[in-house]
């Protein structure tokens, strides 16, 4: 009887070692044909997310989570160390605070941050946004562009009190008229606005609220800003990194004004 077990198992024992070899080629072949879908529905989906208009991406759950993700590692390898790490910006190079719903240039579209991506803020690229810079009021030769009347420290001191004014912070009420019309004067309408409100058209900042791009408001570092002048740089990736990563890095900043925007009627400051 033992005799007789023995050569049964002896003789079942093939048929047990292929039944597993064809239940891991089968579990192979599944887990093959897994990845390769996977990697076919990833490729489908880059290549709907480079293709679809950009700023209808947002509303689709599917493409929007997808271009977030791979924006969010662009973001940290590429623009964090200006930008920062939560994208709050840093007003001592200039780097603006991305992740409000405060825009310097345009109104915070995908389309529009997919530009400044591309081609930069006075990158040297012709397709970039150098349409206007500060001029350094204070010195000998405020402007490269055209000749522009250079201010005195008096006069600086006005124009300092009158921006600290329409931005609501105190300021002597003398030395704030003074400035009004030494703003007038001295051009800085033809950028700011005449009510200092801005123009997203060129980069000029809204003076009128307390959202600063350089220092803190402060009358020392106004007139800083007026004195010396600024012209920040922003790089062009255009051909550093690839298409998609230009769209999903433009939709993750977009999504971060967005989660920021109070009220989604609420007009964006220029």
């Amino acid at each position: 009887m033992g005799l007789l077990c023995s050569l049964l198992k002896t003789s079942l024992a093939p048929k047990a070692k292929l039944h597993k070899i064809l239940l891991y080629c089968g579990l192979a072949i599944l887990f093959i044909g897994l990845g390769s879908w996977w990697i076919v529905a990833q490729i489908s989906l880059r290549a709907q997310i480079v293709r679809d208009d950009p700023d209808q991406i947002l509303h689709n759950p599917l493409l929007a989570q997808t271009a977030i993700n791979t924006g969010r590692k662009v973001y940290n390898e590429q623009c964090a160390s200006c930008h920062g790490p939560k994208a709050q910006g840093d007003t001592t190079i200039g780097a603006p605070n991305l992740a409000d719903h405060d825009f310097l240039y345009g109104s915070g579209t995908v389309a529009e941050i997919e530009q400044i991506v591309l081609y930069g803020i006075r990158s040297g690229d012709s397709r970039g946004w150098n349409l206007a810079s500060m001029p350094a009021f204070g010195t000998a030769n405020p402007y490269a562009g055209y000749k522009i009347n250079s201010l005195m420290p008096s006069q600086i001191d006005d124009v300092a009190a009158y921006i600290r004014h329409i931005s609501h912070q105190a300021a002597d009420p003398a030395a704030v008229e003074r400035g009004r019309a030494q703003f007038k004067t001295a051009g800085c309408w033809d950028c700011h606005g005449p009510d200092g409100g801005g123009d997203t058209s060129i980069g000029a900042p809204n003076l009128t609220d307390k959202i600063w791009l350089y220092g803190d408001g402060s009358i020392d570092a106004i007139k800083t800003t007026i004195t010396y002048g600024r012209h920040g740089e922003m790089p062009a990736f255009t051909g550093r990194i690839t298409p998609f990563q230009v769209r999903s890095v433009s939709v993750y900043i977009a999504s971060l004004s967005q989660a920021s925007q109070p009220e989604k009627n609420n007009a964006r400051r220029p």
